[in-house]
């Protein structure tokens, strides 16, 4: 029943050609880690001529801080806002990898509950990993940019709230400034209706 909603593109007989999607309603993103077996259930058991109903995404360097202990964990968080897009994701994009996933953290140093005055440097460094995704032929995406205070609050993971709507929307303003693909926020009708207001 709900085939018709989904995105979905011709598996080719090369995983490195990228056939065009069918963009419906709704495409499904799943994220893909290091030696992850959703390629093998969404993508290789497709037959070649047959249509991918979920795409995934590049994966990354497996250096995840939120495995260390919280001593550790704040320190090399902090240390994600020094690597390059390059360090992160080498592979091209292909039939199945199709998103580049970039954690804000990479973008502001400590992410969003660490997040200051927006700055010049940060909006290039922002737009120089939109850019690098696309070079390879990826859908950018950034998450999760929440911003409230305390009466706000809706049981959303505090780890990703910049503090105020107004600061976050300024990060969703550089995002679709540089041109990113997709935005996740747990405020997406707020975020949609600033999309709208800017076409």
């Amino acid at each position: 029943m709900y085939k018709a909603w989904l995105t979905t593109a011709v598996k080719a007989d090369d995983l490195a050609k990228q056939s065009p999607p069918d963009l419906e309603p709704m495409i499904v993103l799943v994220e893909d880690k290091q030696n992850d077996i959703k390629q093998q259930f969404f993508y290789d058991r497709v037959p070649v001529g047959g249509r991918i109903p979920v795409f995934g995404s590049a994966a990354k360097f497996d250096e995840n801080p939120m495995k260390l202990p919280r001593e550790k964990r704040d320190e090399a968080v902090a240390l994600l806002a020094t690597r390059e897009p390059q360090q992160l994701v080498t592979q091209k994009a292909d039939n199945y990898h199709r998103r580049f996933g970039v954690n804000w953290a990479f973008i502001e140093k400590g992410g969003a509950t660490l997040a200051r005055e927006w700055t010049t440097a940060k909006e290039e460094r922002l737009k120089k990993f939109v850019d690098y995704g696309h070079r390879l032929g990826y859908l950018v995406s950034f998450h999760c940019l929440d911003g409230y205070s305390d009466s706000e609050y809706q049981g959303w993971d505090k780890d990703y709230n910049f503090g105020s709507q107004d600061a976050a929307r300024i990060r969703w303003n550089a995002a679709i400034r540089a041109h990113a693909d997709l935005i996740s926020t747990d405020q997406y009708e707020t975020l949609a209706g600033l999309i709208r207001t800017r076409r």
